[in-house]
């Protein structure tokens, strides 16, 4: 019983020992010289404005930043606002404070990845990888999908699918690409034996993740669904002219 109990013990410490390691070299990659390397352009600008008025306004969004695609314009989630806004707040509007906040959401995603697999080596993969460092030091709303999407297969590889499917809605708050992913999975339940109820609540939870979008649909004449379908049907018919 001692020698289980001994192994057990060194088991979490080397567990907990590797997530400190994962966590302080992926935080030191990002944070480091980011002043220097921090992007400002018209998109970060345009956020930061509006995550100002949610706190000095205490203004509530539905939806977050345009984009425009085939000459439609649509809108993705508030999540990106919600969850730079505490920062810059913290910050002192600091226009550096949410790229510092993304940094850190960016070591948080090594340290998820590391959990969910158990492996040291997919969470330093993350914590070094040159693409996810760059991206982290970088406040754009598609830079924390790897988030959102560890946290969903995280819930995902403990049964609990429809936490897993609120996270992943919440992603596709970020940029609707991330639906891939949603599509993927409930695509490969739904082809297994009995996939269909995990995949409807896997669904089911998606559809809260993207609640304030779904919201601001409702409330006007469903204008961003609109707009992305005709969005999409512009691309298609430009690229049959092509």
């Amino acid at each position: 019983g001692f020698f289980v109990i001994s192994e057990h013990f060194t088991v979490r410490i080397r567990f907990r020992t590797y997530a400190l390691l994962i966590v302080f070299l992926a935080g030191f990659l990002r944070i480091q010289r980011l002043p220097e390397l921090a992007k400002i352009s018209y998109d970060e600008s345009r956020d930061l404005i509006v995550e100002r008025q949610i706190i000095t306004q205490r203004k509530l969004m539905l939806i977050g930043p345009e984009t425009t695609v085939g000459g439609q314009t649509f809108y993705f989630g508030p999540l990106h606002y919600y969850l730079m806004s505490p920062a810059l707040a913290v910050f002192r509007f600091y226009p550096l404070g949410p790229m510092y906040w993304t940094a850190i959401l960016g070591a948080i995603t090594a340290l998820v990845i590391y959990i969910t697999n158990r492996s040291i080596f997919s969470g330093l993969s993350y914590a070094v990888f040159p693409l996810a460092v760059i991206y982290n030091r970088w406040s754009w709303n598609p830079n924390t999908i790897p988030l959102f999407v560890a946290l969903a297969l995280l819930f995902y590889s403990k049964r609990k699918i429809f936490l897993a499917g609120v996270f992943m809605g919440l992603a596709i708050q970020l940029h609707f690409t991330a639906a891939l992913a949603l599509v993927l999975v409930c695509s490969y339940l739904v082809i297994r034996n009995k996939g269909i109820k995990l995949a409807t609540n896997l669904l089911l939870g998606a559809i809260v993740g993207i609640s304030p979008l779904v919201l601001f649909d409702l409330r006007h004449d469903l204008f961003n669904l609109r707009s992305f379908m005709q969005s999409f049907s512009s691309t298609t018919a430009f690229g049959r002219e092509l």
